[in-house]
């Protein structure tokens, strides 16, 4: 037992350092400002967002882009509050923004895809950009995104970090972001090395020859992480690659989960997608599962072992955490960070086995069962 965790632990805190170094070294890549300036358009999904919808509408009309070259569709995908009224009445005082509604009878695909789908039908732009309603996206984010295009690159993500409208539950909101940060930064050395593993499809621009290359998405079916089917199907059966802008002028702020639940739902449609997931991403999964299991049994029958190797797989993981924390200007307290240290072991080691007797998911109050 004490040599197995031994072996893992090592192993863990060596990969987990190979990360932060490749890390390093993207958050310092430079894209040189291009003068293209192709039309693009800028789809957003909307379902029942009204407490966030306003500062996602505002980012957007505040956008630093010629507006000749710039169309906004906002997609109301049949919400059941008060969004699509919202909608309508910014869209109205703000020529560049253009309103669909959207019933859920009329949806050829489920979820948000369904929703993109539509307004990719409506889109005039040669670059789609993509980001979510509780979304706030910076002025020079157009641009910023378009400068890490080169002639072969079919889609680029940048960072999305978390920023709370109101902090009622602010150690809540801590713990999500230091998760967030830490995913997010394995998924950028991934997804630069063009191997993506996830992206966040709240910040992510794609050529649509790209698209249509990959049939789009009804080639690509029904999906509840459908940003990352796209992302996948561009790398691996299209001629372009993929890329990662680091560039703060690219980030976005995004809204934490306001509830445990909605978190676990989350989590568990994030994790439904690691059937298309390359080798390395399966096997980066299942050793975050073995180690945790590991130290979980080492404190029964090697407590000190296993307390030594929870020092290390802590000290490795704050230094992915740190690097990402310091290029996107988010806070790092102790008290949160040894929270999500729990949290994250904890979700890593229930989420897989709740899927293998429950394959429902629910997405925007709505339910679905994924089969495969």
């Amino acid at each position: 037992m004490a040599l197995v965790l031994m072996i893992a632990g090592v192993l863990y805190c060596v990969i987990a350092s190979l990360i932060a170094l490749r890390l390093h070294r993207l958050n310092g890549k430079k894209y040189p400002q291009q003068q293209w300036q192709p039309l693009v358009s800028v789809i957003v999904a909307v379902r029942n967002e009204v407490p966030v919808l306003m500062p996602c509408l505002q980012s957007l009309a505040g956008l630093d882009y010629p507006a000749d070259k710039l169309q906004i569709l906002i997609v109301n995908d049949d919400s059941r509050d008060a969004s699509g009224a919202h909608i309508d009445a910014f869209c109205g005082a703000h020529p560049q923004m253009q309103a669909i509604h959207l019933k859920q009878d009329e949806k050829k695909l489920p979820g948000k895809a369904g929703a993109v789908l539509r307004a990719m039908d409506q889109a005039t732009g040669e670059v789609i950009f993509l980001t979510d309603a509780d979304c706030q996206v910076p002025p020079a984010w157009i641009q910023s995104l378009l400068n890490a295009f080169s002639p072969h690159t079919g889609l680029v993500g940048g960072f999305t970090v978390l920023r709370a409208l109101e902090t009622p539950n602010r150690s809540f909101d801590d713990i999500q972001t230091l998760d967030w940060l830490f995913l997010l930064g394995i998924a950028a050395v991934a997804m630069d090395m063009n191997k993506p593993l996830s992206w966040m499809g709240n910040n992510m621009a794609f050529r649509r020859s790209a698209y249509e290359a990959v049939g789009g998405y009804p080639a690509l079916g029904h999906s509840l992480i459908e940003d990352f089917t796209l992302l996948d199907a561009i790398s691996r059966r299209s001629n372009y690659s993929v890329a990662v802008q680091p560039d703060h002028a690219a980030v976005v702020a995004s809204t934490p989960v306001p509830s445990l639940g909605l978190l676990y739902q989350q989590r568990r449609r994030w994790a439904m997608g690691i059937r298309p997931v390359r080798p390395l991403g399966k096997l980066l999964m299942l050793s975050s599962a073995i180690m945790h299991c590991l130290l979980l049994a080492g404190l029964f029958f090697a407590p000190w072992i296993s307390g030594l190797f929870t020092m290390g797989k802590m000290a490795s993981d704050y230094q992915i955490i740190r690097i990402m924390a310091g290029h996107t200007n988010s806070r790092i307290s102790l008290v949160a960070f040894i929270a999500f240290e729990w949290f994250y072991g904890l979700y890593s080691l229930i989420i897989p086995f709740s899927l293998l007797f429950d394959r429902r998911i629910k997405w925007k109050d709505q339910d679905f069962s994924v089969h495969g």
